[in-house]
């Protein structure tokens, strides 16, 4: 069950690190993720040894349901001393913010009053993943929306992943939506995660509803120039 979200990263590390050699992501409403040992994570830089990343990786975990005793930590991959490898040492930095995304921006701003523009703001993070967000929840919709209004002007890819069919069709449907709102009438497909948790367990709100943690997944890829419209 915990190899599900270091793995169901590195499957999609190309398109998320753009080929970069260092790479900072952002997980956005983390929660289990973000409390996994230092060894399960360790599988993300293992699992993704045949890209292009050669150094160094980051992931900040924000969300109200981190812990705040969480602090930031770097887990390294050592080369293997029984070859003549000379591959730079691999890391990954893990950073805990215990607030919502846009506290998290804002405390960028504030730091940096005289240098931040939005377009720097924008290309913080070359990435973002959302696990099992519910975006489509009816107690969370609401919630998520400006957060993926931000995540979407971004113009960056973003991975989310779904606790089951029917969860995935309600996050299908808000995505369209906001979609829609850029002009962009693509359709939203997500598919069966080889990856998924084999953990399974019932929707306490919808009987007969089995939940997996990362059953279903979804990349999004911006096009450049995405902008939501406001309506007035």
């Amino acid at each position: 069950h915990p190899l599900t979200f270091p793995l169901t990263l590195a499957r999609h590390w190309t398109t998320l690190s753009c080929n970069k050699q260092a790479i900072r992501l952002c997980c956005v409403g983390a929660r289990a993720e973000c409390t996994l040992p230092e060894q399960y994570w360790r599988e993300l830089l293992i699992a993704t040894l045949t890209t292009h990343l050669e150094s160094d990786v980051c992931i900040d975990f924000v969300g109200p349901d981190i812990p705040t005793q969480l602090k930031s930590k770097t887990i390294t991959l050592d080369n293997d001393k029984s070859t003549s490898s000379q591959r730079p040492i691999r890391q990954l930095s893990v950073n805990f913010h215990s607030s919502y995304l846009h506290e998290v921006v804002l405390k960028i701003l504030k730091s940096q009053p005289h240098s931040s523009t939005t377009e720097q703001i924008k290309s913080v993070w070359d990435g973002f993943v959302l696990f099992n967000p519910g975006l489509g929840h009816p107690n969370l919709s609401k919630q998520w929306k400006p957060t993926l209004k931000f995540l979407i002007g971004t113009e960056k890819p973003i991975l989310f992943t779904a606790h089951s069919t029917i969860d995935a069709k309600r996050d299908q449907q808000v995505l369209e939506k906001l979609l829609a709102d850029c002009d962009d009438d693509r359709i939203v497909q997500y598919a069966v995660n080889p990856y998924a948790s084999r953990m399974e367990f019932v929707d306490p709100f919808l009987e007969n509803h089995v939940l997996s943690p990362n059953h279903s997944i979804f990349l999004l890829k911006m096009m450049q120039g995405a902008e939501i419209k406001t309506k007035i």
